[in-house]
């Protein structure tokens, strides 16, 4: 039996020893989540202007052109349920915040990260934020995502002194400089909305109680809050599905109706922005992003 466990631990201590080392690698490398939890824990008591959301607010809200301080906490693909872990845990460092501003889009209250193909990103606000753990366990560690693309980015990170995975500006926000084409805009929007268009609302009253426990954290902290509909180029438009886009309307309506000071406006169809604008279908380029944030600003200051 001795020998019998001496050979399984000579078997199995290499992939262990290999995994531990890709695995304290990989979180030495420079990303979104560990700059932004960073700012948030030596700086959140400076800012005045949050953002939140998806990649809708990530790429789309530009805190640069804001007349108060702002930073961008948005991520791609994060979901109402980590826009509340978020603000749930910098809520008191948050001490001079005066807006919180959050994209509530055609597909925001009927998913959520977890039952996402997006679901790997779990392990970000597991690891990097140190948010109470979500999904499985797989999810608590680096290496389990993509082992292959893993090795490479650990290869990567060791040859270049200057190696990292931070996309984002010192505000916090993603930057699209190109336009797309018509037809390039015609495809994106094609795929956009096939995985926007839901098959059911079992994810909608969980994703209406996240927002709900926001407002209600706004309000004990007199905090206001914009919430609004991202901007879309034309041919996702004419995609959307009528009874969705629908009942989001009418929630937003009821929602808004129960919480009076939560601002609500929808840029989804306006005539403010034009192809041009558009980085995809679904996301703003720098000078559509800095048309919108502008908007925000105007709107802040009223």
């Amino acid at each position: 039996m001795k020998q019998f466990l001496r050979r399984l631990l000579l078997f199995i201590s290499p992939p262990i020893i290999i995994a531990t080392f890709l695995e304290f690698s990989l979180r030495k490398i420079p990303n979104d989540y560990v700059y932004k939890k960073n700012y948030l824990d030596t700086a959140a008591d400076k800012c005045a202007v949050l953002v939140l959301g998806s990649s809708h607010a990530y790429y789309d809200v530009l805190p640069q052109y804001f007349t108060e301080k702002g930073f961008n906490a948005a991520h791609v693909s994060q979901s109402l349920s980590y826009d509340l872990s978020i603000y749930t845990a910098y809520q008191e460092k948050l001490s001079q915040l005066k807006y919180l501003i959050l994209p509530v889009d055609y597909f925001s209250l009927f998913e959520t990260l977890e039952e996402s193909a997006e679901k790997w990103r779990i392990k970000n606000y597991n690891i990097y934020y140190q948010l109470p753990p979500k999904g499985d366990f797989v999810n608590r560690f680096v290496v389990t995502s993509n082992f292959k693309l893993n090795i490479e980015r650990c290869y990567n990170f060791y040859s270049d002194p200057n190696y990292t995975e931070q996309y984002c500006s010192v505000w916090g926000n993603g930057n699209h400089s190109d336009t797309a084409s018509e037809k390039q805009l015609l495809l994106d929007a094609q795929n956009a909305i096939t995985r926007h268009t839901i098959k059911d609302t079992q994810w909608l009253s969980y994703n209406v109680l996240a927002l709900d426990s926001i407002v209600r954290i706004a309000q004990a902290h007199h905090t206001k809050i914009i919430v609004y509909s991202s901007p879309a180029c034309d041919a996702y438009t004419r995609l959307l599905e009528p009874k969705q886009y629908q009942l989001l309307q009418q929630t937003m309506a009821k929602f808004c109706a129960k919480y009076p000071q939560v601002a609500n406006y929808n840029f989804l169809k306006p005539q403010l922005f034009s192809n041009n604008d558009f980085f995809d279908a679904d996301h703003l380029n720098t000078t559509g992003a800095k048309k919108l944030s502008l908007v925000l600003d105007s709107l802040m200051r009223k």
